[in-house]
């Protein structure tokens, strides 16, 4: 009887140590690199978009700089070396995520032109979660947003297989052909191309996070339209025309008790440019007090909806195939992405977007 009992207690024991372990946020440590680049520039845009992506998410916990606790994972942002790591990672015993970059070069069967590349993210069980082709870019170039999404060649496929063959690839990289018969191999995110696919919803360093913290992952299959334009700094910009928006407001429009910029200079444009903007929240309290106390005037929004059923957010938008939904929370936009067919982006698209 008394064996019995003191089995099953120990059994329960392990069990919610088990879930406490499960639960308990991954605690992860973001090195930048050191350097005297101006805000705004490509490595602020990284660090920018690895922070975005992860700081919201309750499985895993961004360590202030000057913390002292040990981290789970180390999260490289930038282009760091494999012996600038080991002075920040323990004597290799914690592990880093999105390695310091390693390349590698490959012989290839004329799948790519030069200048051309490849960005792509193995799961740890070697599967292929998303395979983006980019032609290359020229200053002021413009491309269809629909040919940088859409489905790769089977070239591009068997391309991918070779590389996570040859190298053991897990996590994210990209690689760019030299020439029509080699290309060179990264095995981390592309520095000038992660701002890209982090606001089409693709952030490769929250991938590799959330995998790490055990996690599933998964990229949407959305439709999108509109064109992404190259600058001559070679920066990226989404031309989008929408005939209305539905925004979200925690962890989107006001973020840690503070106004978005990004986002909040978005609703401005709509706003001069007539674009209706919906508000949709699943806030706390009446989502007009909010806006009052951060001196937000209700009235630039074409409707307030606030959801207090815990239903579906999409049963609250009458959506067109231009409309567009703006949410921090992937559950959200893959739901509405899936039920309503429209295009779903994260707040860190409001970096690049512009309205027309």
């Amino acid at each position: 009887m008394y064996i019995f009992q003191i089995l099953a207690l120990y059994w329960a024991v392990t069990i919610k140590l088990a879930m406490e372990h499960m639960l308990k946020p991954k605690k992860i440590r973001i090195l930048p690199v050191e350097c005297r680049e101006p805000a705004g520039s490509l490595q602020s845009q990284l660090l920018a978009s690895a922070l975005e992506a992860l700081r919201y998410e309750k499985s895993t916990l961004i360590l202030e700089k000057a913390s002292t606790d040990r981290a789970d994972f180390i999260l490289p942002v930038g282009p760091f070396r494999a012996h600038e790591l080991k002075g920040h990672n323990d004597s290799g015993a914690i592990p880093a995520l999105c390695e310091a970059p390693a390349k590698h070069t490959a012989n290839i069967a004329h799948t790519l032109a030069p200048g051309e590349s490849l960005h792509g993210y193995f799961k740890q069980d070697q599967t292929l979660l998303a395979l983006c082709h980019l032609p290359q870019t020229k200053p002021n170039t413009t491309l269809e947003l629909r040919k940088i999404l859409a489905p790769s060649r089977p070239e591009h496929q068997k391309t991918a297989s070779m590389l996570r063959d040859s190298f053991n690839l897990a996590g994210p990289w990209h690689a760019t052909a030299i020439s029509s018969e080699k290309l060179c191999l990264y095995s981390y995110p592309s520095p000038t191309r992660s701002p890209l696919f982090d606001a089409l919803g693709m952030n490769w360093y929250a991938l590799a996070a959330f995998e790490a913290a055990g996690k599933s992952v998964s990229i949407m299959q959305q439709p999108i339209w509109g064109t992404a334009a190259f600058d001559e700094s070679d920066d990226a910009q989404l031309h989008i025309k929408a005939n209305q928006i539905y925004l979200d407001l925690d962890d989107t429009l006001i973020v840690h008790g503070a106004l978005n910029p990004h986002v909040a200079d978005l609703l401005a444009r709509c706003v001069r440019a007539n674009l209706p903007v919906h508000l949709i929240t699943r806030h706390a309290r009446d989502p007009h007090k909010t806006l009052q106390e951060f001196n937000i005037e209700a009235g630039k929004f074409a409707s307030i909806i606030w959801v207090t059923d815990g239903s579906p957010k999409s049963n609250h938008m009458t959506a067109s195939d231009r409309t567009m939904f703006i949410d921090d929370s992937f559950k959200e936009r893959q739901e509405v992405s899936a039920t309503l067919n429209i295009l779903s982006m994260p707040p860190s698209a409001s970096r690049l977007l512009y309205i027309r």
